[in-house]
């Protein structure tokens, strides 16, 4: 039975991994959309693209650019995966090349029929609106090519409850307005559980209320209805991801076929913004025995659907005793872009094996010398049943054959062994 320890060197490098992160949104994030080189949902499975009318579109400046002249105007149609369509929140970061009269921002409805609605919300000579059936509810002013943090929350109460937060240019989301706008704020269903919205465009085609030019750096939809001080949280996360190690750092006794897994806080990707798969995970973690510097163990890593726990299996059982190093660099950032610092955690395998036991002169051998030494060597170091350490005193009290007296034997400061100094023993 072997003693289960850290080497000194892990034991002085153990750092605490606690952070304080912002506590957890009531409602889930299920699709971002961050703009720097495509159309990527960094979280879900969100479907989103161009409607087709652009006269010009590219990525550049981490954001998606766009200028049209068509009837019904550029813009992007999302299609979410929304477990109730009655209670959502959208955020968007956006700027306007120019604005004048009703400018489209979001559409519910119609795209199916266009010309039969125009509710939604706009920019209404630089001002906000929320047009519903020919009712307005007007909010705070915009100005044109300056970036703008947009959080809308649509709620069941009230038969339909909308709420616009938006960025009062000082970094403080404030509340614009809070409108019962009814059905008219229910996204169109288009089948397989998802919704649509229509951004910058008029879905109204023969109008011509949409936004002639600009920028968007990101779109965010959540699951649920976020409070003010959630939206608030949405758009101003400064805080990377809190990190959490199992086994956790220290831990001893773990099973060899133990899997090791890294969560996070919230959803994660990678630095450059790509989204983290099964493929490029693994080039992201280090697993090693003893420390940094150990013989790398092979693995291989997963990420959940979710992007917030990477599962790594060792290859094979991790050996009896093992000192197991586990790191991820300052790889991935969460998607307000806070990256992560490197962090690492070290835990020991559970020792389930016994001693193995050498004799020397081995068992049954013959023509040993009357003056030899006999040894007792064992393949890792041991110790009392009692957990006591061996010591030249008590080493003695070990048993020994039936019908032999020896001498006192000594602990061995080599290799794991006992020595008999042996009397003359008389041959044969």
């Amino acid at each position: 039975m072997a003693i289960s320890r850290l080497p000194a060197v892990i034991l002085a490098a153990f750092l605490g991994l606690v952070s304080v992160s912002p506590a957890a949104l009531s409602a889930t994030l299920i699709h971002s959309f961050q703009m720097d080189a495509g159309f990527s949902d960094g979280v879900g499975s969100g479907a989103l693209s161009e409607n087709g009318n652009a006269a010009s579109s590219s990525f550049s400046a981490g954001a998606w650019n766009w200028t049209s002249s068509a009837a019904s105007g550029a813009g992007l149609i999302l299609d979410a995966s929304l477990a109730d369509q009655t209670n959502y929140s959208i955020g968007f970061r956006i700027q306007y090349g120019s604005l004048g009269g009703y400018r489209k921002i979001l559409s519910f409805e119609n795209f199916a029929n266009p010309g039969a609605s125009d509710s939604g919300l706009y920019f209404n000579n630089n001002s906000f609106d929320f047009y519903v059936n020919g009712s307005h509810a007007a909010g705070t002013s915009y100005s044109t090519n300056t970036y703008c943090d947009f959080v809308l929350t649509r709620s069941s109460a009230n038969g339909g409850t909308v709420v616009l937060y938006v960025d009062d240019g000082a970094g403080n989301l404030v509340e614009v307005y809070n409108y019962v706008a009814g059905p008219a704020s229910l996204p169109q269903a288009v089948g397989g559980g998802k919704y649509r919205f229509g951004f910058f465009m008029d879905d109204q085609a023969t109008s011509s209320e949409f936004t002639m030019s600009g920028k968007v750096d990101s779109i965010r939809v959540w699951d649920g209805v976020l409070t003010s001080t959630e939206a608030q949280q949405a758009v101003s996360d400064t805080t990377p991801p809190a990190i959490t190690f199992s086994p956790v750092n220290g831990q001893a006794g773990i099973a060899a076929n133990s899997r090791i897994t890294i969560s996070f806080d919230e959803a994660v990707r990678n630095i450059d913004d790509s989204a983290l798969n099964d493929t490029n995970v693994d080039a992201l973690i280090a697993l090693r025995d003893t420390d940094a510097s150990g013989s790398p163990i092979p693995f291989d890593a997963v990420i959940d659907a979710g992007h917030q726990i990477i599962t790594i299996t060792p290859a094979g059982l991790l050996g009896p005793g093992q000192t197991v190093y586990v790191a991820i660099g300052a790889t991935v950032e969460d998607l307000a872009n806070n990256a992560i610092a490197a962090a690492s955690a070290a835990f020991v395998v559970v020792d389930s094996v016994s001693p193995s036991v050498t004799f020397a002169p081995a068992n049954g051998a013959t023509s040993v010398a009357a003056n030899d030494n006999i040894t007792i060597t064992f393949s890792e170091a041991v110790r009392h049943l009692d957990d006591s350490p061996l010591s030249d005193t008590s080493v003695d009290s070990l048993k020994m054959p039936s019908g032999i007296s020896m001498p006192q034997p000594s602990r061995s400061t080599g290799p794991l062994a006992l020595t008999q100094h042996a009397r003359q023993m008389w041959p044969g």
